[in-house]
């Protein structure tokens, strides 16, 4: 007979101390594993004590398994909790959800939802800061990232030039833009790679027009996509597609007021773009 707990067993009557459980001899009164029982298995962080699973202050009957029912996590600190919606084990035993610069904090599936106070945001995503970050400075002015531009300004949550009580200069961190003050007027440069553009010249909204697709600034600002003689007209990666009503066709690549060329009569359009008819003439789309 062996006479160690941990020697391997085939029955209790190989162990001189403890209870042959899955071939190894243990004790059921301290075993985390075999706790009270066979296959009784404590919680994560449980204890096993006089064959009971232990959290805290609870515990389970003897050989029932874990201390704390199925949804909850054994915290050192604070015993069966639901960490889904505890606000001092939030997620995790031991995550606290930080008071700082809020209004209200909660435990929502395991993640803190700070509501912050005015003028604060928790923009480093941290639930031990809380809301950390004062959105009044030119770094973060009003949101999280928003960096006002050069030579501007944090003023309640709005970044401004110097004397400008109505212009906003928005923040030049933008992967789109750039933008300064020149006195109180704010200047922004579009990325060119971006397809964007500052069309209606106002620097509080930024680059505010998709080159790519703007009907009224394809390509480039102020480059309109007429509509002579189209049922539909459309700006596609920065060049204007049209439409064409029957009859006529969109033969002058250089012009974009639409379907410029009436095909029935144009001696060098004639029937369809680029078909000359020189030095006959053009009738009905045929060359006669």
């Amino acid at each position: 007979m062996l006479d160690a707990l941990g020697a391997p067993c085939q029955t209790n009557g190989d162990c001189k101390f403890g209870t042959c459980c899955g071939g190894e001899c243990v004790d059921v009164e301290s075993s985390t594993g075999h706790c009270g029982a066979c296959g009784a298995v404590c919680g994560v962080d449980d204890t096993c004590s006089a064959g009971r699973c232990v959290c805290g202050g609870t515990a389970s009957k003897r050989g029932e398994g874990s201390a704390c029912f199925e949804e909850q996590r054994c915290c050192p600190d604070s015993g069966c909790v639901l960490t889904a919606t505890d606000r001092i084990n939030c997620g995790a035993c031991g995550t606290t959800c930080e008071e700082t610069h809020t209004t209200a904090v909660r435990c929502v599936d395991g993640v803190c939802d700070p509501t912050c106070a005015d003028q604060y945001g928790d923009c480093d995503s941290d639930p031990s800061t809380g809301c950390e970050t004062d959105l009044d400075t030119a770094e973060n002015c009003g949101e999280c990232g928003a960096r006002c531009g050069v030579g501007a300004s944090c003023e309640a949550g709005v970044c401004r030039c110097p004397g400008s009580t109505l212009a906003t200069c928005p923040y030049s961190s933008s992967t789109h833009l750039s933008a300064s003050c020149v006195g109180a007027r704010c200047e922004v440069t579009c990325v060119e790679t971006a397809n964007l553009g500052d069309c209606d010249q106002d620097g509080g909204n930024g680059c505010e027009a998709v080159l790519d697709a703007d009907v009224a600034n394809c390509g480039r600002c102020y480059v309109v996509c007429g509509e002579t003689n189209t049922v539909s007209t459309s700006c596609v990666e920065g060049v204007c597609h049209f439409e064409c009503e029957l009859g006529f066709e969109h033969c002058t690549a250089e012009s974009v007021s639409g379907c410029e060329t009436n095909v029935d009569t144009s001696d060098a359009h004639c029937g369809r773009c680029g078909n000359s008819c020189s030095p006959a003439t053009c009738q009905g789309g045929s060359c006669l």
